[in-house]
Order: C-alpha cells, then sequence, then structure tokens
C-alpha cells in the first residue's frame, strides 16, 4: 500500500513538473509562445494521468471469477460498476472514474488500472485547454481527479487482491445477497443515466430556448428599425428596445413554463427511484434489517423492473448528447458539408448569372460535390450510430431481465430449501 502511494505521488509531481517543461524548451520568449504552450503543457500532464496503465497485481485464478469478485467487492463500497468482459469501469464520484483491466496470463490473471474522468471531469478539463490562456486551470483539475482515481484503487480494489496470489472465499454467483447487490447496483447505474439523460435534455431545452429568445430579439430589433421612418437611429433603437424585448419575454415565459412543466416531473420521478434503489444498495451491501413496515429488497426491484423500458427510453432520448465523441463527428461532418455545398452552389450560381459566357470553374463543382459526400456520409454515420444504440439498449433491457429472472429464481430455490429443511 506505501508502495502505491509513493508511485502515485510520483506521477502526481512528474505530471505537474511537464505541464511547466513547454516553457523551458521556448525559453519564455514571448507572450504568443506562452499562450500556445500552455494546452501543450496541460496535454502532456494528461497523457501522463490518464493514458498509461498502472498495474497493480497479479492473482491466480480465472478472468471470469476474478472479475465477478472485484464487481462484488466495489459494489460493497457503493460505487457503480459497469463490467465487460475483461474491463471493470467504476465511477468514483461526479468528476473522477477509472477503468480496471483483467488480462490472462501464464502466470495468472494481471489486474491493472487506467485513472479517467467522467463527462464533468473531462468538461472541467478540457473547456478551459481550447480555450488557450485559461489552460492553467487543467494544472488545477486534472491531478484533482487523478488523484481521486488513484486513491480509490488505493483504498479499495488493491485490498480485494490477496497479498499471495491466491483467491479465497470468494462469494458465489447465486448467492441470494450478492445477487441482491448486484442487481441494486446496476438498476441504480442504469436509473442514475436516466436521471442525468432527462437534466441534460432539460438544460439543452433551456439553453435552445435562450438561443430562440435571442435571435427573436435581434430580429424584431432590426425589424423594427428597418420598418421606422425615424431619421435619428439612436432614437429609433430606443423606440424598438421595449417593444422587441416585450416580444421576446412573450415567447420566453410560456417556453420556460412548459420545459418545466415537462421536465420536472420526470427528474422527480427517477430522482425518487434512486433514492429508493439506494437504500435497497445500502441495506444489502451493509447486510442490514430493514423495517418491518418497509418492503423487502426483492419487492423494491421488481417493481424498479417494471420501469425499465421507461428508464431506457429516456437514456435514448438523450441521443447524441450522451455520446461526445460522435456528436463531434457528425456535427463537423454537417457543418462542413452544409458550408462546401452552399458556398459551392452559391459560387456556380453566381458565375452562371453574371459570367454567362464563361465557363464554370471546376474547382466550385468540387467543392460543392465534396460539401454532398460529407452530407451523405453524415447521414450514414448517424444511421449506423443509431442501430448501434438500438442494440445496446436491446441489450441492456435483455440483461435487465436476466437479472431480475435470476435472482427470483434463486428466492423460489431458497423458499423451497428453508420449506424443506423445516
Amino acid at each position: 500500500m506505501g508502495r502505491m502511494a509513493h508511485r502515485e505521488t510520483a506521477r502526481l509531481a512528474l505530471g505537474i513538473a511537464c505541464f511547466f517543461l513547454p516553457f523551458l524548451a521556448v525559453n519564455w520568449l514571448g507572450l504568443f509562445y506562452v499562450v500556445m504552450v500552455l494546452p501543450i503543457g496541460a496535454l502532456v500532464m494528461l497523457a501522463i494521468y490518464f493514458l498509461p496503465r498502472t498495474r497493480i497485481g497479479t492473482v491466480a485464478g480465472t478472468l471470469e471469477l476474478l472479475r465477478w469478485h472485484l464487481a462484488h467487492g466495489i459494489r460493497l463500497t457503493q460505487h457503480q460498476v459497469t463490467a465487460s468482459f475483461s474491463t471493470l469501469k467504476v465511477r468514483v464520484d461526479s468528476m473522477s472514474e477509472l477503468e480496471i483491466i483483467l488480462k490472462e496470463t501464464p502466470q495468472g490473471t494481471v489486474v491493472s488500472y487506467k485513472a479517467g474522468a467522467t463527462d464533468t471531469g473531462w468538461t472541467l478539463i478540457a473547456a478551459p485547454i481550447i480555450l488557450l490562456l485559461p489552460s492553467i486551470i487543467a494544472l488545477f483539475t486534472a491531478p484533482w481527479i487523478y488523484y481521486k482515481s488513484a486513491r480509490f484503487v488505493r483504498r479499495f480494489v488493491a485490498p480485494l487482491l490477496p497479498a499471495d496470489g491466491v483467491l479465497r472465499n470468494v462469494i458465489r454467483h447465486d448467492d441470494i445477497g450478492a445477487l441482491l447487490v448486484a442487481h441494486a447496483a446496476e438498476d441504480h447505474r442504469l436509473f442514475s443515466e436516466a436521471y442525468r439523460a432527462e437534466r441534460n435534455a432539460y438544460w439543452d431545452a433551456l439553453g435552445i430556448i435562450g438561443m430562440l429568445a435571442f435571435v427573436t430579439w435581434l430580429v424584431l430589433f432590426a425589424a423594427l428599425n428597418i420598418t421606422s421612418t425615424n431619421p435619428d437611429y439612436a432614437a429609433r433603437a430606443s423606440a424598438a428596445v421595449m417593444p422587441s424585448t416585450a416580444g421576446v419575454l412573450t415567447f420566453t415565459i410560456p417556453s420556460l413554463w412548459i420545459a418545466h412543466r415537462i421536465f420536472k416531473p420526470r427528474l422527480a420521478k427517477w430522482k425518487g427511484w434512486i433514492a429508493r434503489i439506494d437504500g435497497v444498495w445500502k441495506t444489502e451491501a451493509t447486510r442490514s434489517m430493514p423495517e418491518d413496515s418497509a418492503p423487502s429488497s426483492f419487492e423494491i426491484l421488481s417493481e424498479a423492473a417494471k420501469e425499465a423500458p421507461l428508464c431506457l427510453h429516456s437514456i435514448r432520448k438523450a441521443g447524441l448528447s450522451r455520446d461526445r465523441e460522435s456528436w463531434g463527428i457528425l456535427l463537423w461532418m454537417v457543418w462542413f458539408g452544409l458550408t462546401f455545398t452552399v458556398q459551392g452552389i452559391v459560387s456556380v450560381g453566381w458565375s452562371a448569372t453574371w459570367q454567362p459566357n464563361s465557363e464554370i470553374p471546376t474547382t466550385n463543382l468540387a467543392l460543392a460535390f465534396c460539401g454532398v459526400i460529407l452530407l451523405i456520409g453524415a447521414w450514414i454515420y448517424y444511421g449506423r450510430w443509431k442501430r448501434r444504440q438500438e442494440a445496446k439498449m436491446n441489450l441492456e433491457i435483455a440483461n435487465w431481465n436476466h437479472r431480475l429472472d435470476e435472482l427470483r429464481h434463486r428466492m423460489e430455490r431458497f423458499l423451497e430449501e428453508l420449506q424443506f429443511d423445516a
């Protein structure tokens, strides 16, 4: 444990030191270089923190058994875990997460991890870097996010690995307590995703309303200025401010009220379910007894399963806003596709109208053609993304039903065993 702490401290110091290396490389050659090397130093620091894999240990045993053991142990700390074949993705908090990688070797299963950040964490890191000069903010946010991920590994993941490398007393896959913990943890993860998806959609709606209100105000202000017969511009502008503002408020206030009425009940619903499932998760993780009047954990989880389609529908509706990489690629393709197409068509139309005897420039045709290709590519990319999302949602529903059926069958078998013993 002390060795891990020293390694963690050394990487923190190395990342912070490398942030300043570009300054030394350019030898402080002016403001332009200082501004440009800030994001370079930040990117070098991010590469040191979030790209390398750090080995935790080696355990004798199969990958499947170790994955189950680690996932169950982490879920007992009430942290969300997303398990795949050879990785476990753990959400540490609202800003930090980590990826645990399992790799089978002749000596055993090697366990390593990569520190990471959530969407919120990456936004706090990336936004200042894009703005160049505020990149200095990453000097504080990135080490803190990395430190929390590494500290979680040191406190909660490393103790789950035996010192001699041999797993003992592993909780069985069909243990009722372990199944309840796993089901509650997965339900908590999905309901939390549904809540975040609805919240993002709510803020997106408010942003769209604000943007439309601003554009509407500009249009009304310009229209009133143009149609006014007053020769004094200052007088026309002063006279146009109040009507423009009144028109915008007439649109904005009802729109905000409608958005509030639509999204607030959904947010309250998912937040209530998160609180209920969190109670089940805590009860089963700590092996505490629920109140006599309270419904059992199995009853709450069975009731939550009925909300699965609506929960996944909320996640699906969030669409590209949850997949920022795909959203960025699609936005780039659409933006440049429209720009090239419009610019090429306008140039060709201008040449045909004002220079009818001249040849149509081949460059303009090629530009319009490239724009059309980009738009077609964006349409194909979106279609493939949508099919992948549908397949993923169908798999989530199947896994949800499988977990519930597995838990129900184990509960029935447990009750039969009790009756047999009696």
